[in-house]
């Protein structure tokens, strides 16, 4: 990458510490010298691709970023890393939820062209405050509530945060 890609960059990361509910931290200087190479559109294509369906389970290291680079340039099959779950049950809500969020931000950065203000923790605490919601009626009433209200919901609740100048806080 070139100094001139940093902020884009810096932004890419931030999408990818956010799909995976992870603060980016000291994360920056760390991955930056480590993919140092790799050009910044193969950069926003494996963050794109370790967000997606197939992506591995956990943040993937500076390491992994380049296997999975090398496995897309090559046009293999990606190895997923195998990572412990952490004990708690399962939220079939959460999932579905992320799947949603996963998508928001995707379009986003796709319709924005990486404008850089979208306020991640805001919408994260949105999406887990509709996971609790969504737990509570199915165990309140006893039926599984129609996907059409969760992502009437979910559309709903990415409108109302504000995101001017909201990445600087990340």
């Amino acid at each position: 990458m070139l100094s001139t890609d940093r902020e884009e960059f810096e932004v890419q990361l931030k999408i990818l510490c956010a799909g995976y509910d992870k603060p980016i931290g000291d994360r920056t200087e760390a991955y930056w010298k480590g993919l140092a190479k790799m050009s910044l559109l193969e950069f926003a294509r494996v963050v794109e691709y370790a967000l997606g369906e197939d992506g591995p389970d956990k943040i993937p290291t500076t390491k992994h970023c380049w296997a999975i680079r090398n496995d897309l340039k090559r046009g293999r099959t990606v190895t997923r890393q195998v990572v412990v779950v952490p004990e708690g049950p399962y939220s079939k809500w959460l999932a579905r939820i992320n799947g949603l969020f996963l998508r928001y931000i995707l379009q986003r950065r796709d319709a924005e062209k990486f404008m850089g203000d979208i306020n991640i923790l805001a919408r994260r605490r949105e999406c887990l405050e509709l996971r609790d919601y969504f737990e509570h009626l199915e165990l309140e009433f006893g039926s599984e509530p129609p996907f059409s209200e969760l992502k009437r919901m979910f559309d709903s609740a990415m409108i109302r945060v504000k995101d001017q100048g909201a990445l600087t806080h990340v």
